[in-house]
């Protein structure tokens, strides 16, 4: 990036990766501003210093005033904004808000002169692979090839972002997995999924994992991203796989109390003896829905929380690899 005098324009702000992203730009002391729908919740934002703009993705004037950019002043995009929907039923709001939108937005950036730009994807974006296999960054992305409308409409984003990339739009894209952590920000199943076990609301689990990342290292790396990366290519951001029992387990390594009042979404490492955790069944995906107990570790000594661990991009710009 050239212009040292920047404002980086978060949309998407009110989520979970928007607030965190506009916090860790509120604590490097930069000028932020923060997209948000009308009626979305902004005292959290307002704290951060952000400029507050509404609007919507869908319509390109409600965005105008976002990016008029003062003169003197680079703008730095993050897209955040999308839909993030787990079922597998056909959503049309799915494929407007994450193909559509995102569209307006590179559009928009084009318009403004933008610095860079950073498209906010998901793994969910690349096919999976047989069991034991590592995802790893992919040149080419084909919604045939994903499964669900929301894996279909970021494969689509995707390869649009990045075909405007290779047409002179100074656009690069990341791609983290399972986002968890603290943070005020809406709409994320995790962290909801975590506080419906801490408030005794989730009798059953899926029975597996998935690779989990902090929030806040997704924010670092797509700040790595914007300083870093280079136009065209694509990074994954992610953190470990962790069983789903053992990462509902997580927070009571801290004491539920302690946990409680000093970081109600987040999934932090700690020490000491874990209090006794009430049992969780876990669900198996069978004819019969048969289920069984999990005997969860007590002593956190035996059990992981790598949930601080850092997915950054090397400062020569290569591609991170999925751990």
């Amino acid at each position: 990036m050239k212009n040292t005098n920047l404002i980086y324009l978060v949309t998407g702000a009110a989520g979970h990766l928007g607030s965190t992203l506009c916090t860790l730009l509120h604590e490097r002391g930069e000028r932020i501003r923060a997209l948000v729908l009308e009626g979305e919740n902004t005292a959290f934002l307002a704290c951060t210093g952000a400029e507050i703009f509404t609007g919507n993705v869908l319509d390109k004037a409600s965005m105008r005033a976002f990016f008029e950019i003062p003169a003197g002043y680079g703008a730095v995009v993050l897209h955040c904004a999308g839909i993030v929907d787990i079922g597998g039923a056909e959503n049309p709001a799915v494929e407007k808000v994450n193909v559509e939108g995102t569209r307006n937005v590179m559009e928009m950036c084009r318009a403004a002169n933008a610095e860079k730009v950073v498209y906010v994807c998901s793994v969910h974006a690349m096919p999976d692979l047989r069991k034991g296999r590592v995802k790893r960054e992919i040149a080419g992305f084909y919604p045939d090839k994903v499964d669900g409308a929301y894996a279909r409409s970021k494969a689509k984003a995707a390869d649009m972002v990045l075909g405007m990339a290779r047409e002179g739009l100074p656009a690069v894209a990341v791609f983290p997995s399972g986002i968890i952590g603290p943070y005020c920000g809406k709409g994320n199943h995790l962290v909801q999924l975590v506080k419906n076990y801490m408030n005794g609301k989730l009798p059953a689990c899926v029975h597996g994992g998935y690779d989990f990342v902090d929030v806040r290292d997704v924010a670092e790396g797509i700040l790595l991203a914007a300083e870093r990366g280079k136009t065209g290519e694509s990074y994954i951001l992610s953190g470990g796989y962790y069983e789903i029992p053992e990462m509902l387990a997580a927070p009571f390594r801290r004491g539920w109390q302690r946990w409680r009042r000093r970081s109600p979404n987040s999934l932090q490492k700690s020490a000491g003896e874990s209090p006794s955790l009430p049992p969780i069944r876990c669900a198996f995906c069978t004819k019969t829905g048969a289920t069984r107990t999990i005997k969860r570790r007590q002593n956190s000594d035996t059990a992981r929380a790598n949930c601080t661990k850092r997915s950054k991009i090397p400062q020569d710009g290569s591609s991170n690899r999925a751990k």
